[in-house]
């Protein structure tokens, strides 16, 4: 457990470590049955087919992980800008989305060890995922939006 847990942080900071364990667990799971069994590629992606795609297009950005650093994050805005900021962990985005829009988020730990997660998600759930672990890893999950 990380230290904030351990001085007994505020319970948002708990609900957060717990979604990462699950995040975590689960993209080790599909890393662990997409290769096989393993591999030396150390990031996941899954992208849900069109049927999967949300009805509502209120669409969240999340990037969490274990980095003892922050993390350089880049993302596409619902205006279509690109932005990359360097941000500390847990971290997220959202706004409204419209059909065709190209959704993307991007996450590199800046230091020498841990885990980065992106994830987007809308009123469906996760539509887009992807997990990183080790020095400097990257993880991106993209997707086109949206039915509306």
């Amino acid at each position: 457990m990380t230290d904030e847990i351990q001085r007994g942080a505020g319970p948002h900071k708990t609900m957060a470590m717990r979604r990462l364990t699950v995040a975590t667990a689960l993209v080790l799971a599909s890393m662990i049955s997409a290769c096989g069994g393993g591999s030396s590629d150390n990031s996941s992606n899954n992208s849900l087919g069109p049927a999967d795609d949300p009805t509502a297009s209120i669409i969240t950005y999340t990037v969490t992980g274990s980095v003892t650093d922050k993390a350089m994050v880049t993302y596409k805005t619902s205006s279509g800008a690109t932005i990359q900021s360097t941000v500390a962990l847990p971290w997220s985005y959202f706004s409204s989305f419209n059909k065709g829009d190209f959704l993307y988020v991007s996450a590199q730990n800046q230091s020498s060890s841990g885990t980065v997660i992106t994830e987007i998600t809308g009123s469906v759930g996760t539509l887009a995922y992807a997990g990183s672990s080790g020095p400097y890893g990257i993880a991106t999950a993209s997707k086109s939006c949206c039915k509306k």
